[in-house]
């Protein structure tokens, strides 16, 4: 089978044409020519209509199956100048905030390392033996920062491809679900444990049953994570079209995004039930104040969640309308016979 990069060349050959004059008739650069012809890069669906109509060869010469998945693999998803800017727009929002949020974090650890008397919270055998556990939750939200200041770039360059969008993809489902099942390990389970007031209030079978539910809702948290990366996977990444693979991402990603904005709204509603005993500086006081400070975490990512869906359903509908955009240059070349 003829590849793109060597079909380019014989149409524009055929044409008479230069790799500069094409370059100009598409107002592109020469050298974006020669590596779409040394098969290095592809041009994206509108530039490669744009070719078509150029050297008088319909789509389904240009392209065969395989490059026309090239072509929508290997460029942005979002073809639309407005739609370009909108996401550059939302993305300079969600750094911003994520790294304020960080800078936040960093603050307010260094302040209670440095002012907290563990033991005027009667907290001090939580703090001194799980103390990193309160750091896990914020050091995954770094990772998710990292990942979004790499996203960022491609879409500052314009190449926030299905690939890129994939490894954004999982890496947000990890990341979110790995923040809740720490939190819930942090502020559910390990008090009950290491926090001494409470430690010899509360018998084995107590325990127990406080924290087998907890681990039950962890698992709870886990598989759609699972699930939804898989189905990145396969969608994003790999290009696999099956329609289930759409659907499950979809569905797992709306559930994700109703379980982080559940999340948010928790940590919230208790940070506001906990506020007068803020003042008390007592042990449940400076656990609300934690918790309540990453209630906003969990806003970004159900934000990002949403922006996932909009990315999954706009590469669907991308795919549609290349497999349609190929089977009408077709028409023209059936009623000639």
């Amino acid at each position: 089978m003829v590849e793109f990069g060597e079909q380019l060349r014989k149409a524009r050959e055929a044409k008479g044409l230069t790799q500069q004059t094409l370059a100009e008739q598409l107002f592109v650069t020469r050298q974006a020519v020669s590596k779409w012809e040394c098969g290095e890069r592809y041009p994206d669906l509108p530039t490669t209509k744009k070719i078509s109509e150029a050297l008088d060869v319909s789509l389904d010469d240009l392209l065969s199956g395989k490059d026309m998945n090239k072509v929508i693999e290997r460029n942005s998803i979002v073809d639309n100048n407005l739609a370009e800017k909108v996401i550059f727009t939302v993305y300079a929002v969600f750094l911003f905030r994520c790294l304020s949020m960080i800078s936040t974090d960093l603050f307010t650890c260094s302040f209670i390392k440095e002012t907290t008397t563990y033991e005027y919270f009667h907290a001090d055998s939580f703090f001194n033996e799980n103390a990193a556990w309160i750091m896990i939750p914020k050091i995954i939200f770094c990772a998710l920062t990292l990942v979004l200041i790499y996203g960022f770039i491609h879409v500052a360059k314009g190449t926030l491809s299905p690939k890129i969008t994939g490894i954004i993809g999982i890496v947000t489902f990890a990341t979110s679900s790995l923040i809740h099942v720490t939190q819930i390990i942090t502020f559910k389970i390990m008090p009950l444990i290491f926090a001494e007031p409470l430690k010899y209030n509360f018998s084995i079978d107590t325990l127990t049953s406080v924290i087998k539910p907890n681990l039950l809702y962890v698992i709870l948290i886990l598989i759609p994570a699972v699930i939804g990366a898989v189905a990145t996977l396969f969608y994003f990444i790999r290009g696999n079209n099956k329609i289930v693979w759409k659907v499950l991402f979809i569905i797992m990603t709306t559930s994700e995004i109703i379980i982080t904005y559940k999340f948010a709204i928790s940590w919230q509603n208790k940070l506001n039930s906990y506020l007068p005993s803020l003042s008390q500086r007592d042990f449940f006081g400076i656990f609300a104040w934690l918790e309540g400070a990453n209630s906003e975490k969990y806003t970004y990512c159900g934000a990002i969640y949403v922006f996932l869906l909009f990315q999954a359903v706009a590469l669907w509908i991308k795919k549609i309308k290349a497999t349609h955009d190929a089977e009408s240059s077709k028409l023209p070349q059936a009623s000639e016979a």
